[in-house]
């Protein structure tokens, strides 16, 4: 899965267990990790999909405790256009859940140095091991190439913020 191939690339990686496997009902769940976790120096949530949209929600709320964020197949309806936080979106071409209207019209939230990836030929349920998505495209890569893909867009984000 994709957080292991952040770790593999030398990242802390920590999934979130969420209460009925829903984010919105653990926005602040990365609060305890972190705590928990004291020899992190720099700390990046990620979210996909819901648990994207969470994660911008969590990082407009501790911008002073992160460095930036990752919103898989999701889009910050939460302002961070003030924050100094490095926010990088990133989904796949042949996402067909993600609303693009909602990611563009959602844009102005983003820091002015936001970056959006598009993982070509993925889509929203390649970003994880998950059963497929209704109304989600077909990916033209498989699972493992969009982990890939989106593991190396992710270590490019860090290593240009440091």
């Amino acid at each position: 899965m994709l957080p292991k191939r952040a770790a593999e690339r030398g990242y802390y990686c920590v999934i979130a267990i969420m209460p009925f496997n829903l984010a919105f009902f653990g926005i602040d769940a990365a609060s305890g990790i972190m705590d928990d976790a004291p020899q992190v120096g720099s700390w990046w949530i990620a979210g996909h999909s819901l648990g994207g949209a969470m994660a911008a929600q969590f990082a407009a709320g501790h911008a002073d405790d992160i460095e930036g964020a990752f919103l898989l197949a999701a889009y910050a309806a939460s302002d961070l256009s003030t924050t100094d936080l490095a926010v990088d979106i990133i989904y796949g071409s042949e996402d067909r859940v993600l609303n693009r209207d909602s990611l563009a019209d959602n844009a102005a939230n983003l820091p002015a140095a936001s970056v959006e990836t598009v993982i070509e030929g993925g889509k929203l349920a390649g970003f994880g091991d998950l059963r497929p998505q209704a109304g989600d495209g077909t990916a033209a890569i498989s699972a493992e190439e969009q982990w890939e893909r989106t593991a190396t867009a992710i270590d490019s984000a860090i290593e240009s913020a440091r």
